[in-house]
């Protein structure tokens, strides 16, 4: 199953607000001169973050929709008296064709949680903060992290 590069987490757009956002030294000087205007810069980059988090989460959750709506109807076929092998067939490729799309979503899954772990790290040193914490908890929340999969294996 093809996931588009849009779908991904934006890592490389992450990256460029972490660099675009004061440190924090300077984010006090200039909140400070400016009104405010600095502390808005680092809320960037979390509003940016939790986009792409969103974004994750839609793409999981259609995702599993899918693949749970195509098991349904091979349940409901599988239920039928005696199908017919060809059918049996279709069936197994069906089932087979789900797994792959779960494992496949599973990668994504894990790829997207790194790519949230790592920019939110490269903030914390970059802009000397420490959002790491709050990233755990953040990611505990989302639901692109909270799908139980294992179980439609």
């Amino acid at each position: 199953v093809y996931t588009p590069p849009s779908e991904f987490i934006d890592y490389e757009g992450l990256k460029e607000e972490v660099y675009r956002a004061p440190s924090a030294e300077a984010a006090s000087l200039l909140t400070h001169i400016s009104g405010g205007s600095a502390a808005k810069r680092g809320e960037r980059f979390i509003s940016q973050l939790q986009a792409e988090m969103d974004k994750a989460s839609r793409h999981v959750r259609a995702r599993v929709s899918v693949i749970v709506g195509n098991l349904a109807n091979v349940l409901r076929e599988a239920g039928k008296a005696e199908p017919a092998s060809v059918e049996l067939a279709r069936l197994t490729q069906v089932t087979e064709d789900a797994s792959a799309q779960i494992v496949e979503l599973m990668k994504y899954v894990e790829i997207c949680r790194t790519a949230c772990r790592k920019a939110t790290k490269k903030f914390d040193k970059v802009q000397g903060t420490s959002l790491g914490s709050w990233l755990v908890a953040q990611l505990a929340l989302q639901p692109f992290c909270n799908v139980c999969l294992e179980p439609l294996i």
